[in-house]
């Protein structure tokens, strides 16, 4: 009889929890369950929910230098040497510099954004130069690197011993004379300088060193220059010769040398010859040099490859 009644109360009470759980579930509210039922479907079905207002949408990739220092140095002829880091979502990059007016002027517009340096080779000896890397991308972004100024010399290294190779030929007090005559040949020591230099001219006639040199320009081995380019050309470092053909007797041919003095165009280029008058250091317009054939005088720069 016991038994009976317990498992009936037990019965009785089973019932009655299960009728207070429906009574519960029937009176709760039914956007509670809308919600949670969206909620449950938006993380099953459709992925995270729709940005929360207040938040950043993701930005573009833009171009971006992995460190924005710039290296500039001075090369052995006075060339400019410029490193920078590596570059990401660039298209190009340019080569700037500040012009006088605090501008910044591409000398170079359209490099491979995979570049990493560029060397700057028509800078005027004497002059300061400042000098950034820009990248772009394809929808207007930039950016650029730090800027950096240097001063180029006005003789570079490579000048300085080209010099030293001129001296020690000491056109001025030994070089070979005619016995009879007691002249001194300007093409001989021309040829001779030229070949310890690297740039060989073959040992002909002032007039036919000149065809020769002539010969050479169209094949793009010298090229020829302005009085003022020679001289500038000279002060970095490389082998030029000043030429006049005489359209009656001998021509003239010297060695341009090195000058850290400013350019004067009434005076010319700083000479060494040999000839009628040897001397190491004089100008083209002086009068025992090409004197008043100033004008006529044209200029050739050996072209290293």
């Amino acid at each position: 009889m016991l038994s009976c009644f317990v498992r009936r109360l037990f019965s009785s009470c089973s019932r009655q929890h299960r009728l207070a759980a429906v009574r519960r579930r029937a009176h709760r509210p039914l956007f509670v369950e809308s919600l949670e039922a969206r909620a449950v479907m938006s993380a099953t079905t459709w992925g995270p929910s729709p940005q929360v207002a207040g938040q950043s949408a993701p930005q573009p990739a833009v171009p971006t230098f992995a460190d924005k220092a710039l290296s500039a140095t001075i090369q052995y002829d006075a060339s400019v040497r410029l490193v920078w880091s590596d570059v990401r979502n660039a298209t190009r990059l340019s080569i700037d510099v500040q012009t006088s007016d605090n501008r910044w002027r591409p000398i170079v517009d359209n490099l491979n954004p995979s570049q990493r340096a560029f060397t700057f080779v028509d800078g005027e000896p004497g002059r300061s130069y400042t000098f950034r890397v820009t990248a772009y991308d394809n929808t207007g972004h930039t950016a650029s690197t730090n800027s950096k100024t240097l001063t180029v010399p006005k003789v570079s290294e490579l000048a300085k011993q080209n010099s030293a190779t001129i001296d020690a030929l000491d056109v001025a007090h030994n070089w070979l004379r005619n016995k009879k005559t007691n002249e001194t040949y300007c093409n001989v020591f021309v040829s001779v300088a030229t070949a310890q230099l690297g740039a060989p001219i073959p040992q002909k006639l002032a007039n036919d060193q000149q065809g020769w040199l002539l010969g050479q320009v169209a094949v793009g081995h010298w090229r020829e220059l302005s009085a003022r380019d020679a001289q500038l050309a000279a002060n970095r470092g490389a082998v030029v010769v000043a030429s006049w053909k005489n359209p009656v007797d001998h021509g003239h041919i010297a060695m341009v040398r090195p000058d850290a003095d400013t350019f004067d165009s009434s005076r010319g280029p700083l000479v060494a010859q040999a000839g009628w008058t040897n001397m190491n250091r004089v100008y083209v317009g002086n009068a025992n040099s090409f004197g008043s054939h100033l004008g006529e005088v044209r200029y050739f720069a050996f072209v290293r490859n």
